[in-house]
């Protein structure tokens, strides 16, 4: 049996154990009006009814939402019941068939509850729960086998249940409260989670305590929902406050969104308790907010660049909406800007939640100023960049050796191959030209053709459709190490060499942004081995683009017709052309291709089977005017200096503006690099601004040469100048990690600042080293500097990253000099009550181990090999492809 498919076993095994546990009487359910119920768990209680009800107030969103619900609640009313529809055969279908059910229970009470709903108190709604509450109660509580994914039962239906139970808790017959209470406590015992689980596991186990009025619970389940809340050298919260799950992934927009979250609403919940976020978690998510997942947002809308595997269904801003609402309430240094944030993606047509709603009335309703960022951003750590503009918005992804390009798994996502290779999303800031549709992505969007990808056509494999859990062909690390960006306010510049894993293709390709838009440079396009007759050409996508105008017609320049159809045909020489308000201005006349599948237009550069070293340069405008292509395309006011081999540059025609991505050392007007180095500078007559970053994430030294430079107004420390002669001087950086380092001189320089980051440098020092034998695996790590100056844990995870168990002092064997230490690991011993029926004891594969303070968590990982019963190494056979990437098996 499969080690995945043995962990649900294991799942399903353990929820049978708890049908002994359920049939025990309920003992000591606390009467609602306990008078020894203590003052903060009260508050807590008091806090938590008024977010899940919607609140008391009476503002446009609090009754908006009340209203938007009515309808459904009439229908539902209105329908026959029928109960849980109970499949044997089919187990996962009546689980999907709970879940349902719980989601419309809660979707009653809280009508039910809403005092802004027409259906406040209704008895009729009252009625219609109470039957089909003891019908799901009866599937859940049962003994008999449960079909489905082991987040049904652990998040999905206590989250529900708990939901109800809190919103009707003097409403519901007590006997079935009792059996509320009884169900969730069999269920919610161990805490066994991690990561973004680990939050809502603990969000139901705090539910449970404010019904059993258990402030024991409430403080372990506040632990574990803040506890993993850290930076961290892999998946997680990186330096640069970019935000990797299930891998090295971007996934701020799903896992991320739905984590933070969930921390914001019990750091709300529990202010001024025991129980409350600490300070320093506390500025940690104003900056994870307001430096990342803020930049993504787009209205109502999240850019899908970061969404994972999930980018096929509508994301909505509303999570952190509701996060950055609640996090404005606790007061503290950021929240000013928090709520300038907030009320600009409300003015832009984000929608509150119903817990966010009666905050967003607050504050549409007080004189703050509506602020949102714009201009360039690159998130080094992922390989991921941003750029607004007026009225605009573009996210863009980059691949490297040190992030992923895409998951498959659920059977989501089994087209995102090109989300990683250079893929430029183009929003609208008024939410025109969505590419979703009914809240799923077009069927006529085609991923192999994203726009700004360079791609070979039908050279990714199929993903396998059998296998709920397959991670098929997805999860693959880049080949390059060159990726990054950098830049300054209003323009930036990011390039990376692209040498995806199949397609036999390498390019060198980067982005250079103005506040018109940006120009796409490409050198290099080859083939790297000799395509068959049957391998499709390579191209690059210059835009894909939804239409909403049935009408809508190509204008070209040119002698020729100025509007041609949309019909795959090929157009020779264009300087420009123009689509539904966007404009594409070519460097040189280009020859491009122009296709129409239902609503969406795909524009392309055919390089032919096997090139050798083909390119492109041409401008995108995302929103501009037929007349604002053809000035753009006659005056190329930033226009390309280099697109060769080894620069690509792009600069402004006063000078002002210059961006520069240097694949090897090279030279562009008076810059010169020794090393491959992404440089972005800003001149002004009262001086200049540097952003400078080393694409190869080296620890060391590089160099830049520039004209004379005068006295620094502000340097990064990590930056030297030299004057080497009356007209010229060297700038030197001692660069690690890919940071993006700052440098101004004269009075417009002073207004350069750091980039915001936090300093992990010392935490990419930990790393393991495992040898093992059919008992014990003896551990080498290398410590980070300080391991001896903090608290610290050592903790070791399994399949998925389930918690196995901690080493202790009784582990270590020995300290070894350089921040070494050594321990033994005997495997498949899991503590009782540490994570008992959750995971196996997991002997064989893939582990994670983990250096853990209350801030940080340094990762690494390790292979165990497989031994048989009488201890001999069984050689290494099936493993699956890819033996150096640890998140294969996710």
């Amino acid at each position: 049996m499969p080690l995945q498919q043995r962990i649900i076993t294991s799942l399903l095994v353990a929820f049978l154990s708890i049908a002994a546990f359920l049939a025990t009487p309920v003992e000591g359910r606390p009467d609602s009006q306990d008078p020894e119920i203590s003052h903060d768990l009260s508050m807590v209680k008091e806090r938590t009814l008024l977010l899940l009800t919607g609140g008391a107030t009476t503002g446009s969103y609090s009754v908006r939402n009340a209203r938007e619900a009515e309808p459904w609640v009439t229908q539902y009313l209105q329908a026959p019941y029928q109960p849980i529809v109970r499949i044997e055969e089919d187990p996962d279908a009546t689980t999907d068939n709970s879940v349902r059910r719980s989601n419309e229970l809660r979707w009653l009470a809280g009508a039910y509850a809403n005092v802004n709903s027409r259906h406040f108190q209704s008895k009729a709604i009252l009625e219609r729960i109470i039957d089909p509450l003891e019908d799901l109660l009866s599937m859940y509580g049962s003994s008999a086998e449960k079909g489905g994914n082991w987040h049904s039962w652990l998040i999905s239906i206590p989250d529900d249940l708990g939901a109800i139970g809190l919103m009707l808790e003097q409403q519901l017959p007590p006997a079935l409260m009792d059996q509320v209470i009884r169900i969730l406590s069999g269920y919610l015992q161990d805490m066994v989670l991690t990561g973004a689980n680990a939050t809502w596991e603990a969000r139901n186990h705090v539910y449970l305590a404010l019904l059993t009025h258990d402030e024991e619970r409430i403080r372990k389940a506040a632990e574990r929902i803040f506890i993993d809340f850290r930076l961290t050298n892999d998946s997680g919260i990186r330096e640069d406050y970019g935000y990797m799950f299930h891998g090295r992934i971007p996934y701020a927009g799903t896992y991320g969104a739905g984590m933070v979250r969930t921390i914001a609403n019990f750091a709300y919940l529990f202010k001024g308790t025991p129980w409350a976020l600490s300070a320093e978690k506390t500025i940690l998510m104003e900056n994870v907010l307001l430096e990342h997942f803020q930049w993504f947002m787009v209205g109502n809308w999240m850019d899908f660049v970061i969404s994972g595997r999930s980018y096929a269904h509508t994301r909505s801003s509303t999570s952190v909406l509701e996060t950055m609402l609640m996090m404005a309430a606790l007061n503290y240094p950021r929240s000013d800007a928090l709520r300038s944030g907030s009320k600009a993606l409300l003015e832009a047509g984000a929608v509150p939640s119903v817990m966010a709603a009666p905050f967003a009335d607050e504050l549409m309703a007080s004189d703050t100023a509506a602020e949102y960022p714009e201009g360039f951003r690159f998130w080094y750590s992922m390989e991921t960049g941003a750029y607004r503009g007026k009225g605009f918005h573009i996210g863009w992804r980059q691949y490297s050796n040190r992030v992923q390009d895409y998951e498959y798994l659920t059977r989501a996502g089994a087209e995102g191959w090109n989300l990683a290779m250079g893929h430029t999303h183009l929003m609208r800031l008024d939410e025109s030209r969505s590419w979703y549709k009914d809240g799923r992505l077009s069927p006529h969007i085609n991923m192999e053709f994203l726009t700004g990808v360079t791609s070979r056509e039908g050279a990714n494999p199929v993903n396998p459709r059998e296998h709920l859990g397959s991670s098929g062909f997805s999860l693959n690390y880049g080949t390059s190490p060159l990726s990054g960006g950098a830049g300054w306010e209003d323009g930036g510049v990011s390039g990376f060499l692209l040498i995806p894993p199949y397609g036999g293709i390498e390019a060198r390709k980067s982005l250079h942004f103005f506040p018109e838009g940006y120009w796409a440079l490409g050198s290099g396009i080859r083939s790297t081995e000799k395509a068959s007759r049957r391998a499709g050409t390579v191209r690059t996508n210059l835009l894909q683009w939804r239409l909403d105008d049935d009408k809508a017609k190509l204008t070209v320049s040119g002698s020729r017709p100025s509007e041609v159809p949309l019909d795959g045909k090929r157009i020779r020489n264009a300087q420009w052309a123009y689509l539904d308000g966007v404009g594409v201005v070519f460097d040189q006349p280009t020859t491009f291709y122009c296709q129409r599948d239902g609503d969406v237009v795909t524009l392309w550069i055919d390089h032919g089977r096997n090139p050798t070293d083909a390119g492109y340069a041409y401008a995108i405008l995302p929103l501009t005017s037929l007349a604002g292509t053809k000035a753009f395309a006659a005056d190329k006011p930033y226009r390309p200096l280099k697109t060769g081999p080894f620069v690509h540059a792009v600069a402004h025609s006063s000078g002002d503006r210059l961006g520069a991505v240097f694949f090897e050392a090279g030279t562009v007007r008076d810059l010169r690099a020794e090393q491959p180095l992404i440089v972005y500078r800003r001149t002004d007559p009262e001086g200049q601004i540097f952003s400078i970053q080393d694409p190869l994430h080296t620890e060391g030294t590089v160099i830049l040469t520039t004209g004379a430079l005068p006295e620094t107004s502000f340097r990064d420390p990590a930056i030297s100048v030299i004057p080497t002669g009356p007209e010229s001087s060297r700038i030197e950086v001692s660069t690690l990690l890919g940071r993006i380092y700052r440098l101004g001189t004269g009075s417009f320089g002073a207004a350069a600042t750091p980039v915001p980051r936090e300093d992990l440098a010392d935490l990419h020092r930990f790393s393991v080293k495992a040898e093992s034998t059919a008992e014990h695996t003896y551990l080498t790590l290398t410590m980070p500097p300080f391991w001896q100056e903090v608290p610290y844990r050592i903790s070791i995870h399994g399949l998925k990253g389930h918690h196995l168990t901690y080493l202790d002092k009784d582990d270590l064997l020995e300290v070894l000099p350089d921040n070494r230490v050594r321990y033994r690991w005997v495997r498949g011993t899991v503590p009782p009550g540490e994570d008992s029926g959750h995971v196996l004891n997991q002997k064989f594969g893939d582990f994670r181990i983990w250096f853990e303070t209350e801030m940080e968590i340094g990762i690494d990982f390790f292979v165990v090999p497989e031994f048989d019963e009488a201890g001999n190494l069984i050689p290494e056979i099936n493993f699956d492809r890819d033996r150096n990437s640890p998140y294969r098996l996710l």
